[in-house]
């Protein structure tokens, strides 16, 4: 019962914190009006976007595409009542699934291509806002800023690149990032340019 009413907790927190990226965060609506306008229906944002657990506990989100499916975004339930998770973390997720989600309404990514998925990551990553100054500094006082961005896209799609990966693989993702970096980093479709 007890599990319950925090599961219930943590739902409704998520949902909440997702409702309000839907209606105020430019970034999120931006991304979702951009693949409108391409021809990407997304129907409901409440239903392609929805709060669920996460059996991991490392990913506060994901973009799920399946042949089976429509493509899907989840949010990480649980995720939204860890200590210093609020609203401007949501927004990165979001965003960050969201571009996942552009880049498959745009290109028909295909996500078993390490290349493909390196470049998704790499601009997710540099979009998403999760790489701005203010995070870095708040992940990292001690962080140098010179080539801050780069260098923190690069190490974060090489993280959820590797995160698909089997252990014994890991290497694969920086060998994929450096592959797409330079075209993808410098991709900020829709964007006009990298917003940090």
């Amino acid at each position: 019962m007890a599990s319950e009413k925090v599961d219930n907790q943590a739902r409704n927190k998520c949902e909440e914190e997702r409702d309000h990226c839907l209606q105020y965060n430019v970034r999120v609506m931006y991304l979702i009006d951009s693949m409108e306008r391409m021809g990407c229906k997304l129907g409901d944002p409440k239903k392609f976007i929805t709060c669920a657990p996460l059996a991991d506990g490392q990913r506060s989100g994901g973009f799920q595409t399946d042949s089976n499916a429509e493509p899907h975004i989840y949010l990480a339930e649980d995720a939204s009542l860890k200590a210093g998770h609020g609203r401007t973390q949501m927004a990165h997720t979001l965003t960050h699934e969201l571009v996942h989600a552009f880049d498959q309404c745009r290109a028909h990514a295909n996500w078993s291509n390490l290349v493909h998925q390196a470049c998704s990551e790499i601009r997710a990553s540099s979009l998403s806002g999760e790489c701005d100054y203010a995070e870095e500094f708040n992940r990292n006082p001690m962080a140098k800023f010179a080539g801050g961005h780069s260098a923190c896209v690069r190490r974060r799609a090489e993280l959820s690149v590797a995160m698909n990966l089997a252990r014994d693989e890991k290497e694969k993702a920086a060998e994929a990032v450096q592959a797409a970096f330079g075209r993808c980093y410098n991709d900020t479709a829709p964007f006009r340019r990298h917003l940090n």
